[in-house]
């Protein structure tokens, strides 16, 4: 993640792009087992990965940042 200090946003916006991204990752969790298409379930659980690797790590820089 780039530097937060480049963006100019305050830290209730960050805190809503976490909280984005654990809904997103709640809706795919939800949505993946129900997909037909294997490939596209495939992207699915990719996606989930990413995001379980992302969100803890955003995290922890949102809370080294602003807390």
């Amino acid at each position: 993640m780039p530097n937060a200090t480049n963006f100019k946003a305050l830290a209730s916006e960050w805190k809503l792009v976490l909280q984005a991204l654990d809904a997103f990752k709640a809706d795919l969790d939800a949505k993946v087992d129900s997909i037909d298409d294997e490939d596209k379930q495939n992207e699915m659980y990719d996606d989930l990965e990413r995001l379980e690797r992302l969100i803890p790590d955003f995290q922890a820089q949102f809370d080294a940042n602003f807390k």
